[in-house]
This record gives C-alpha cells, structure tokens and sequence, in this order.
C-alpha cells in the first residue's frame, strides 16, 4: 500500500463512496459502516449516511501529522491510528 501513496506524492489515502464490507490480504475486513484504517496509509471513511443508505449521522475523519481520529456524532472520539504505535488496523462504529 505505501508504494501506492509514495507514487501519489502523499502520505494518506482516503476514500469514500464504499459503505459495504471490504476485504484486504491476511483476512482482515472492514465491516459495513466502520470508518477504517489500514496500516495508517488507507482509510475507508463512508459510513452510510446518504440518503440512499441512512444507517448512519455520519462521522469526521481527523488526520494529523502524528495521529488519526474518528469523531462521531456524539462527540466520541476513536483513535485510528499514530505514529507512534503505528497500529495495523483501526476502526470506529458511529451509530
């Protein structure tokens, strides 16, 4: 995945319009809904809060040059990912 982003010139690849499920290698899945990270390179943001969908109030993804955040309608806060740690995975349900 980070050849993917180093070609782009950018450390974060974010991507929305994909609600459902997805599978990447090693058997690991973002569930429906999930704001999700992987490898802190990739993040899955579409929770399902369009019209067409309406399964969520939605969600902000938060990227900063040391951490990524989910923060859900209710004002909870998930961290993602960091630096620090540099987690595989990270995910949040906001419903």
């Amino acid at each position: 995945m980070a050849s993917y982003s180093h070609a782009l010139g950018v450390l974060h690849i974010v991507q929305g319009h994909q609600h459902n499920e997805v599978q990447f290698a090693g058997g690991v899945e973002r569930r429906t809904g999930e704001i999700f990270q992987r490898y802190g390179i990739v993040f899955l943001t579409d929770v399902g809060m369009s019209e067409g969908v309406g399964d969520s109030q939605g969600a902000i993804l938060r990227i900063q040059s040391s951490a990524a955040e989910a923060i859900c309608p209710d004002g909870r806060v998930t961290r993602l990912w960091d630096a620090a740690t540099r987690q595989d995975v990270g995910r949040a349900l906001c419903r």
